[in-house]
């Protein structure tokens, strides 16, 4: 779903926000490098960053279930690790801590697609003030829930299959026929550039943890909930204002050109969190799906091929985005801060997300707008006016709005299907009646992250990926470890045989790193 908001808007908030000061992720001189610095970035966060976390839950629960017997839960991604202990409290805790994070992370999914197709219905109906209406999202929630309720009560064959089939293929279709409304040219040479500059800028990208901007919460004194200590009393910004000082909050922003120090928060650890938070659902319906496949069929089929995919739906619509925006900019003559990219929305002629002046109407009445200064869930829309009358723009929208709907449907009714087994101890056909009534729990649990967000609902569903996905971000370490001793095990590798079991072995060093090795075992054979 995630790909319909944020495939032009991400890479717009990226190009023209500006963050105070110029976005340094990566070098850049001019507006041209600033462009693609934007297309970088967002596929940094929709690559295979993200994919391995599903890889890796994938194979921690594929291996042992399919090769030792288990049932299908995330519990058995531990069980090469704790043995017997997942049959008990432990197991039982894992998998309560795997609903909830499914639940989160879907609903992320479910609200920031309301948003976006509330954005589309305004646009049909020529209301924009539909796009902001809480009811509107609410409806759209509970209306594809009921649908959603229905394909999990068929089962994975007959409904969730087959929506899958038709969300792939509508999504495909939009994006080629997008291609071939717009200049393939220029958006096949924006794909092939990008791929190249992610594969150049992978690892730095990676590693980087925005040390100094975040450095400015202490130099600026800010209550971050990360640096308590430096508003402290022996913080050095309480004892210069005890020496009769007054600091200057904003000084470190403004000598030291560091863009925004909450960047990381609201882009990647967002990204990461909502990532992870999808890893139980993910790796465990990918899992059922895949029995029979070799680990390296796994890796490629959940990773490479959904990256490559992917990619070429950012590249593409994030590139209109930006080629619109550049459009708006020459044609109402307003040019952009060459330092830190930002552009003057009244001097566009835009307030409150629509155009007021009589030349930036003219331009919207042709299809153009500065999509920079547009609301985030229009931006999709937006893209699309340009191309041949009022007909083609509004079959176009009306693809959009049924894709939205079918994939939410599919998240809908997978991630229900996930909690349905989990809740059930790993059997394949839970009873109907809990499969209504998860499927209507992530129906409520979304209604109620757009209520309480209110006006920064955005903000809420962050927050709720975030926290869902932290417990996970340590899970999935083990997972890592798990695999290695499965494999091992059915490799019928030697030391995996006279070594500790791995929930003793983390206390060796109570034993003076001199413990007593597991007696006998054979290959192929299970920890007991």
């Amino acid at each position: 779903i995630g790909m319909f908001p944020f495939g032009v808007s991400e890479p717009m908030y990226y190009y023209r926000a500006g963050y105070g000061n110029r976005l340094n992720k990566l070098p850049i001189d001019n507006d041209d490098q600033r462009a693609q610095q934007a297309l970088t970035l967002t596929l940094f966060h929709w690559g295979v960053h993200g994919y391995i976390p599903y890889v890796v839950t994938t194979l921690a629960m594929g291996l042992p279930a399919y090769r030792w017997g288990l049932p299908l839960t995330v519990r058995t991604a531990f069980y090469p690790l704790a043995g017997d202990l997942i049959k008990g409290y432990l197991g039982d805790i894992v998998d309560a801590i795997s609903i909830a994070c499914t639940t989160f992370g879907v609903c992320t999914s479910l609200g920031l697609g309301a948003q976006t197709m509330a954005a589309g219905i305004g646009k049909l109906r020529g209301n924009p003030n539909l796009a902001n209406s809480t009811e509107l999202q609410t409806a759209i929630v509970w209306i594809i829930t009921v649908i959603a309720t229905g394909s999990v009560v068929l089962g994975l064959k007959r409904g969730i299959k087959n929506l899958s089939y038709f969300a792939f293929g509508i999504g495909s279709f939009l994006v080629v026929v997008t291609m071939m409304l717009d200049n393939p040219w220029y958006l096949l040479n924006a794909y092939v550039q990008s791929l190249g500059h992610y594969m150049q800028w992978i690892i730095q990208l990676g590693f980087s943890c925005d040390t100094f901007e975040q450095l400015n919460y202490e130099l600026t004194g800010n209550n971050n909930v990360l640096m308590q200590y430096y508003r402290g009393p022996h913080s050095w910004w309480t004892k210069w204002a005890e020496a009769g000082y007054q600091p200057n909050k904003f000084a470190a922003d403004d000598y030291y050109g560091s863009h925004n120090k909450k960047w990381i928060d609201w882009w990647t650890i967002f990204y990461w969190g909502w990532w992870i938070s999808w890893a139980p659902f993910v790796g465990m319906f990918v899992a059922k799906i895949s029995r029979g496949r070799t680990i390296r069929q796994i890796v490629i089929g959940t990773m490479f091929a959904p990256v490559t995919y992917v990619f070429l739906w950012m590249v593409v619509f994030g590139s209109l985005g930006i080629k619109m925006e550049r459009i708006a900019e020459v044609a109402l003559e307003v040019k952009p801060d060459v330092y830190d990219g930002s552009v003057d929305c009244a001097a566009m002629g835009y307030a409150g997300g629509e155009p007021v002046s009589a030349k930036a109407k003219a331009l919207a009445d042709i299809g153009y707008y500065a999509l920079a200064c547009r609301p985030h869930s229009s931006r999709t829309y937006d893209i699309f006016e340009p191309y041949g009358g009022e007909g083609l723009t509004t079959f176009m929208w009306v693809v959009v709005l049924v894709g939205l709907v079918v994939y939410f449907i599919t998240s809908s009714d997978s991630g229900s299907m996930i909690d349905d087994v989990l809740a059930a101890g790993g059997i394949d056909e839970p009873p109907i009646p809990q499969k209504v009534y998860w499927a209507f729990t992530e129906g409520a649990t979304c209604t109620a992250l757009l209520l309480a967000g209110g006006s920064t609902a955005l903000g809420a569903l962050q927050a709720a990926s975030i926290t869902a996905g932290f417990p996970y971000t340590i899970a999935i370490c083990f997972m890592c470890t798990s695999i290695m001793r499965v494999v091992k095990i059915e490799a019928g590798d030697e030391d995996i045989f006279t070594q500790t079991r791995f929930n003793t072995g983390l206390f060796d060093c109570f034993d003076g790193f001199n413990p007593t090795p597991v007696a006998g075992g054979r290959e192929g054979s299970t920890p007991s």
